[in-house]
This record gives C-alpha cells, sequence and structure tokens, in this order.
C-alpha cells in the first residue's frame, strides 16, 4: 500500500544575526527584515508526523528534517507548539534527536539540560556536531492541542545563528463527519491504463478534523490521503495509483472512504469476455462475446470464433446458421453498439466465421458484442477459445478462458 500525505508541511531555514537568547518566535518576526536574511537552497523539507492526531490525546510526535544543512555545531533546541500543547508528561527519557553526520549516519544527541514550559521545550546539547542534511527528533508522551491546523517551529542554535523550520501539524476532532462523494472516473479503460478517481470530501459537521481517505480497488487498499478539514469546509482532489491488468478484464469495483463514508463506483477494464447462459454440460447454451473498448483500424470484414477441438469436449457449430449468430458494433456517431448484417451461412466443427455485410459500417470505436445461440455445450471442464477481427486494414485476435459446469 502506498501512503501520501495531502498536506505537505515545510518551510525554508532563516539565517539571521540574534543572540542566543532570542525565541523562535523572535527570530522568525525579526528575520523578515534583517538585511542579511538568506533561504537556503533548496529549502528544508519539515515533517511532523503524530502517531494519533486525535486532540487531547498523549502520543508520539516525530519530526524529520531534510535538505538541512547548519555548518556550525548545533548548542541548542527550542521546539514551539500551539497553545495547548502539553509537554506536562514528557521528560528527557521521551525525546530522541538525531543529526545526520558527513557520512550519512545518523548520530544520536545527548540531552545536557532542558526545559519544558507548556507548549515550548528547549534543550541544550551536548555535541560537537554540524548537521549535513538531515535531522530527526522523536517526542513521546506529548499531549495534542485542540483539533485544528498548526505550525509548530523548531529553531537550531549555533553560537552565531539560529535556524528555524515549521511543519504542518493537523489535529482533528471526534465530532467531525467526513463525507465523500466521487465526482468523475474514467470508465471504460484499457486493461494497462491507470483508473483516475476525482472525489470530494466534506466535513458536515462545525468541529474540525483529520481523517484518511482510501482508496479501495476490488477490497484492496491501494493509497490513502490524510487530509484536515475546518468546520463545514470540503476539499477535491483525485487517486490515480491503480494501473489495470489483464486479471482485471471485466466489471472492476472502487471505492474511495473516510472513516465515516463511503462512495463506490464500478469501472469496466476493457477486453475480451465470454458468458454462457447457461453454462452447465450438454445444454443448449448463449455465448456471448464482448468488449467494451476495442481497438481495431478499418472495418470489420469477419468475425471467427474458435472453440476447442478435444474428441467427445469439442464444440460444434454444425446444425447453426446466420440466424443464431449476432453481431452489434458501436460506431464513432453510436451511443451504444447497434446490430450489423451477418451473411447467410451453414457453420461446421469447432471454428467459424461470421462474414460481415459491406454495405454495413463496420468501423469501430467502442464495444463489440457477438451473441452465438444455440450452441451445445461439451462435458464440464475448463476450456479457452479465441475470437479474431480481421479486415483490409488491421486483424486483431484475443484467447479467453471459461468454464463448463
Amino acid at each position: 500500500m502506498k501512503r501520501r500525505t495531502f498536506i505537505l508541511g515545510g518551510g525554508a531555514i532563516g539565517v539571521g544575526s540574534l543572540g542566543l537568547t532570542a525565541s523562535a518566535a523572535s527570530f522568525v518576526n525579526d528575520v523578515s527584515v534583517a538585511s542579511d536574511f538568506r533561504v537556503v537552497e533548496p529549502a528544508v523539507e519539515t515533517d511532523i508526523d503524530a502517531e494519533t492526531t486525535d486532540e487531547n490525546e498523549i502520543t508520539t510526535h516525530t519530526w524529520e528534517f531534510t535538505f538541512i544543512e547548519i555548518e556550525e555545531v548545533v548548542t541548542d533546541l527550542i521546539i514551539e507548539y500551539p497553545d495547548g500543547t502539553s509537554f506536562s508528561e514528557v521528560t528527557d527519557d521521551e525525546v530522541t534527536i538525531e543529526f545526520e553526520r558527513s557520512n550519512g549516519n545518523l548520530r544520536t544527541i545527548r540531552i545536557d539540560d532542558s526545559e519544558y514550559d507548556d507548549e515550548t521545550a528547549t534543550f541544550e546539547l551536548d555535541t560537537d556536531q554540524e548537521i549535513f542534511g538531515s535531522a530527526r527528533i522523536e517526542i513521546e508522551q506529548i499531549e495534542n492541542p485542540v483539533a485544528g491546523s498548526y505550525e509548530p517551529g523548531t529553531t537550531f542554535i549555533t553560537d552565531s545563528e539560529e535556524n528555524t523550520a515549521n511543519g504542518e501539524l493537523n489535529i482533528g476532532s471526534d465530532n467531525a463527519n467526513f463525507e465523500v462523494t466521487i465526482d468523475e472516473v474514467t470508465d471504460p479503460v484499457r486493461a494497462g491504463d491507470r483508473i483516475v478517481v476525482e472525489y470530494t470530501v466534506e466535513n458536515i459537521n462545525s468541529d474540525p478534523g483529520s481523517q484518511d481517505i482510501e482508496y479501495i480497488v476490488d477490497e484492496t487498499v491501494e493509497a490513502d490521503e490524510e487530509i484536515t478539514l475546518g468546520g463545514l469546509e470540503s476539499t477535491s482532489d483525485s487517486f490515480n495509483d491503480y494501473r489495470t491488468d489483464d486479471d482485471d478484464i471485466g466489471e472492476l469495483p472502487i471505492t474511495v472512504a473516510s472513516e465515516d463514508d463511503d462512495a463506490s463506483e464500478t469501472v469496466t477494464v476493457a477486453g475480451w469476455q465470454l458468458e454462457l447462459d447457461p453454462p452447465d454440460q450438454n445444454s443448449e447454451s448463449d455465448h456471448t462475446w464482448k468488449n467494451p473498448l476495442v481497438e481495431f483500424e478499418g472495418e470489420v470484414d469477419e468475425i471467427t470464433v474458435e472453440y476447442p477441438e478435444q474428441g467427445n469436449q469439442s464444440y460444434e457449430f454444425d446444425g447453426l446458421t446466420e440466424e443464431n449468430i449476432t453481431v452489434r458494433i458501436e460506431g464513432d456517431e453510436d451511443d451504444e453498439a447497434t446490430p450489423v448484417t451477418v451473411l447467410p451461412d451453414d457453420y461446421r466443427g469447432a471454428t467459424a466465421t461470421f462474414d460481415l455485410d459491406p454495405n454495413d459500417d463496420t468501423t469501430v470505436d467502442g464495444e463489440i458484442i457477438v451473441l452465438i445461440e444455440e450452441l451445445e455445450n461439451p462435458q464440464p471442464g475448463d476450456y479457452e477459445a479465441t475470437i479474431t477481427l480481421t479486415g483490409s486494414d488491421d486483424d486483431k485476435s484475443a484467447t479467453v478462458d471459461f468454464e463448463v459446469g
């Protein structure tokens, strides 16, 4: 399962000349007008992962910083959260700080001293290390604030400068209610294509919340998005994570689901299918070949079906005529597959070719259906049959498996 985050936290690192006693908030305000402000390229990416995003819950927050380069020894850290967050249950044993070394490995940094003050934590570090690309901070036993979207900040302090990065923290309420609507979906698709699903999620409650939105294909979760919505807010997005294959040919169920609601559609994956009605042994059965999205250049002149020849397990067309055959083709100006004329013929053996009237327009732009009535099924077993479309400009064949019960 592929997991994605709907709202990515991130912020550039600012570099200024403030003293070591400056707070993270004052630093951000001051550098906005400082003449020596610059942005480190590429911008630092900051991701905050909360083990649970429910409001007022005791949980673990993990900060991940990438593209961070600080070419001096980091002596102190200040982590500032919004009002309502609490460090009251946090001790140094619940905090892990790691900096990337020049060899690419993360090194755990020892905390010499610390101060936890409501929603702010300050750490004096025992280190002689610069940061070479990434850092990680894990805080256990921290209490989430009330529901909402926030941007906590971490400030890295050296002897000459302070560097601040902010991340996105999305906290939800149990009262939020996420309603899901599928707005549009590609249908039909050919085997090998991706299904694009456009959807809207609306929080129909007045309380904000965060939830995972899951993309489910044939009962398997293929991707999810974490989203945060304020009261009565909505957002729209799309999934295109699933690529179909030959095993999906036919009707494929898809669902977009929140924790409160779901919406489903059925997507037709194009390819030849063969349906038997009834599929029973020794019965006169109607066989329907169909493909909802045929690729074929020019007009179809004839259609050939070839069934297995296996002694007393064989199919036989003996006794059938064009009266037993119906061919429907969807053209570029048709809304659905419409009948075309099958020329008279008598069929023998396990292979039959249906010649189409050259006076009919048999150019394909969509679906083809071939119905063979009163074809006697053999003994029970697993079989395969082949259908071939032939024209002056193209020739296409496909083999399908089917079962007689």
